[in-house]
């Protein structure tokens, strides 16, 4: 006469300490899968900065070494500015302005190298996002709607590649506080990549990790040679 085996179950007390368990890999697990994905991002808006810099590059070979200038009203000021775009790509100054006449124009290959992975909202925080000063970031469907909230990164107008005697900054992930002539804030924990720091372009093409939140030493290196020869620069977004 066959016997039935005894199989125990667990006890509620070791399905306490297995859960325990897989709560506290979960949490050990957690941060190191998050800094992977923000790793990858980085990687992917680093990218995209060296892809938009060849945009640009194509743009100044045909521009007499300048890179594509952005600004408001026209006529434009400046002994290094460039013809007012507003005819071609629409009433729109700053970065919009040069960023859809270079997709236009099929310099850009298109509007997704200029958003950054970890580039999720733009605009201020102490509104609602949605509404008209707090968005949600997302590539422009085409050149003709690129807008402030379909851009990641700030840029240094006015500036020629064969101006002054040392490697610019041209490019950087930008802050939600908006950049303007002379102004580039620190990014905090509402920015791409937080207060941790930034992906920087620059004018020989080179992209780099700067850590901490602020540049402000890196335009004032252009500044400080750009002015000596009569030249303004200002930074856009």
């Amino acid at each position: 006469m066959k016997t039935r085996g005894y199989h125990r179950g667990f006890t509620l007390i070791e399905l306490l300490v297995v859960i325990a368990i897989i709560a506290l890999l979960a949490a050990m697990l957690l941060p190191a899968l998050k800094n992977a994905r923000e790793s990858a991002r980085r990687a992917g808006c680093s990218s995209n900065l060296r892809q938009c810099f060849a945009a640009m590059m194509m743009y100044a070979d045909d521009s007499n070494a300048f890179f594509p200038t952005g600004y408001g009203p026209c006529p434009p000021t400046g002994d290094n500015s460039q013809p007012c775009l507003q005819s071609e790509v629409g009433n729109y100054g700053g970065a919009s302005q040069f960023v859809r006449l270079l997709i236009k124009r099929n310099y850009s290959p298109s509007t997704k190298i200029w958003v950054c992975p970890s580039d999720k909202e733009d605009g201020d925080p102490g509104y609602a996002l949605g509404s008209a000063y707090h968005k949600v970031v997302a590539p422009a469907s085409d050149w003709s709607t690129v807008e402030w909230n379909n851009l990641s990164y700030f840029y240094v107008s006015k500036m020629n590649y064969r101006q002054g005697n040392k490697t610019y900054l041209l490019m950087a992930d930008e802050s939600w506080r908006s950049e303007g002539p002379g102004n580039t804030p620190d990014v905090d924990a509402f920015d791409n990549h937080g207060a941790a720091g930034r992906n920087t372009l620059y004018t020989d093409g080179h992209v780099q990790w700067i850590n901490g939140p602020s540049v402000s030493n890196l335009f004032g290196e252009i500044v400080a040679d750009y002015d000596a020869v009569g030249c303004f620069v200002q930074t856009l977004d």
